[in-house]
């Protein structure tokens, strides 16, 4: 796997966990809650299906 490629779902990661961390510390009370516990595992799955899919591309790094 290509460094670019790994960047690239590494950012994605960060992104996915740092908006997962901000809705929890905004709705602590949810965070134990078992629907709280499977729309976290779903978008984990989700960030998988993504990173699958983004497997079928090649991927470059764009200059901004």
């Amino acid at each position: 796997m290509s460094d670019i490629r790994l960047d690239c779902y590494a950012e994605l990661n960060d992104c996915m966990k740092k908006r997962l961390l901000a809705y929890y510390e905004r709705h602590q009370e949810l965070l134990g809650d078992a629907r709280s516990q499977e729309a976290i595992k779903e978008s984990v799955d989700g960030l998988e299906c993504i990173f699958a899919v983004l497997d079928k591309y090649q991927i470059t790094a764009k200059d901004v």
